[in-house]
């Protein structure tokens, strides 16, 4: 898996670049510190808030010039009207020093002391503005929720765990029953809530919203408005299933849903999730995109002989790496070991630490490893072979990441095997894993982190391609 750490790098920017989530300085705090949708279910979940400051740290050259004695705190570097530093009046040029008693003394720091504010929260600001110390107090500005033209935006809560999932519902705007889809994101942990028209996500969905259907999103435990759930980087596979099996099982409460023409889409894993959801509504159809049907081992596997190739990896280099790591992935993937227990062989601590993100406790590629481990463990073609929906299966011709037509053909021929005629391959040809326009899966490898380029090379395929065939098979006597 030579390069694996810069491709998952790469997934983790694909679901975050427009959110702007980024530990850096010089950023617009929108920090999951997370007013007006147009419905709101459920009065358990506050919103998160949101700060408005652009920032950066304070280093030695700033402190002189600002006259400290240490380079502690943050500089606001401009303030975003109508959140929290606005209605707390904090100033251009002010230094936070403390939240709620809590020193900032990074940019780390400062996201974790806004990290659980919530609307309404009072909140506590340390600043030295022009070399005089100043305790600012004021409540929390919610963040913005999503909205899109001619549609409606509903906020839901789900019980899970021990709290509450968030759930957003896009709507068209007239009254009526419409088809839904329940859509199933990646793996990464990032918030599926307003994120942004230049989002690879919510363009598909937005098309598709646009096109007369009801889209049903769901946050992953402990992200966006999530509360008491766990978080996302610490819970395992089975938990991230239940939670949307959970999201599933409210779509019968929206008299708005047309019971006869639901439809899940998942892509990459959430293919897999797709699968293995039990259907208290029966779903016409599932459509996947990007996603393995084999088992996780293999996929790894199949990685380290391919797709570093598409990463530009020397053949012969490749083939050394892969044997040297053929016996890890045994051990971690089939035998199941924990990456403390493989961290006592050498080779395998270096493998974990330069490609697999290891961070020296239970989190693998920012997630705990048994969501990895645990992967191994479904049954896809059982999956398939019991669900009784129509089947669309498709690929990118151009996608690296979920490299294998094979795969994909097979979850069509599975579902066929079984159930005749409910299965459909399709390969659209010039698309990649992140729906952007490249020629095959060598220039999507080149163009993996540029993401100016895949901003303004978007494929909409995907969204006319899975329209086509769900109003086929809406149309359609069966």
């Amino acid at each position: 898996m030579m390069l694996l750490k810069k491709l998952f790098n790469g997934l983790i920017k694909f679901r975050r670049n427009k959110q702007k989530m980024k530990h850096i300085i010089h950023i617009v705090l929108s920090i999951v510190l997370l007013s007006i949708c147009n419905n709101i279910f459920g009065q358990n979940l506050k919103r998160k808030g949101m700060l408005g400051i652009r920032y950066e740290a304070i280093n030695d050259s700033i402190a002189k010039t600002l006259g400290l004695s240490k380079t502690t705190g943050i500089l606001i570097k401009d303030i975003i009207e109508g959140y929290t530093a606005s209605k707390a009046k904090l100033h251009k040029g002010d230094v936070i020093t403390a939240i709620n008693e809590n020193e900032i003394n990074s940019s780390g720091d400062l996201l974790s002391a806004i990290a659980g504010q919530r609307e309404g929260y009072e909140i506590v600001f340390e600043v030295i503005r022009k070399e005089k110390y100043l305790k600012i107090i004021t409540k929390v500005v919610p963040k913005p929720y999503e909205s899109y033209k001619n549609a409606e935006v509903i906020y839901d809560e789900i019980p899970f765990s021990k709290g509450y999932l968030r759930c957003i519902i896009d709507k068209p705007a007239d009254k009526g029953k419409y088809p839904a889809i329940f859509f199933i994101q990646g793996y990464t942990c990032s918030s599926i809530d307003n994120m942004g028209e230049t989002h690879a996500y919510d363009r598909v969905l937005r098309g598709l919203l646009a096109k007369g259907y009801v889209i049903f999103k769901t946050e992953k435990p402990g992200m966006g408005d999530c509360q008491g759930t766990g978080e996302c980087d610490e819970i395992d596979f089975f938990t991230e299933l239940s939670a949307f099996q959970a999201a599933y099982d409210q779509l019968d409460k929206y008299e708005f849903i047309d019971r006869d023409n639901i439809f899940i889409f998942g892509h990459s894993i959430g293919g897999v999730i797709a699968s293995l959801l039990k259907q208290s509504l029966k779903a016409k159809g599932i459509a996947v995109y990007g996603t393995v049907v084999n088992s996780w081992f293999e996929y790894f596997v199949e990685t380290n002989r391919l797709q570093n190739i598409f990463m530009g990896a020397d053949y012969m280099e490749n083939d050394l790496q892969f044997h040297k790591k053929l016996p890890f992935l045994y051990e971690f993937m089939v035998l199941k070991k924990s990456p403390k227990e493989l961290a006592k062989d050498s080779v395998n601590k270096e493998i974990l630490e330069k490609e697999w993100q290891w961070d020296g406790g239970n989190k693998i590629m920012s997630r705990n490893y048994l969501y990895w481990q645990q992967l191994q463990e479904p049954g896809q073609i059982e999956a398939w072979k019991n669900t009784g929906s129509f089947v669309l299966s498709i690929w990118g011709a151009a996608d690296f990441v979920a490299f294998s037509p094979d795969e994909h053909k097979t979850i069509a021929d599975v579902v066929n095997y079984y159930h005749p005629g409910k299965g459909k391959y399709m390969e659209i040809p010039e698309i990649d894993h992140s729906f952007t326009k490249v020629a095959d899966r060598f220039e999507a490898a080149k163009y993996w982190f540029d993401n100016e380029y895949r901003i303004n090379n978007f494929n909409p395929a995907i969204i006319e391609e899975l329209d086509k065939w769900m109003k086929e098979l809406m149309n359609s006597k069966e």
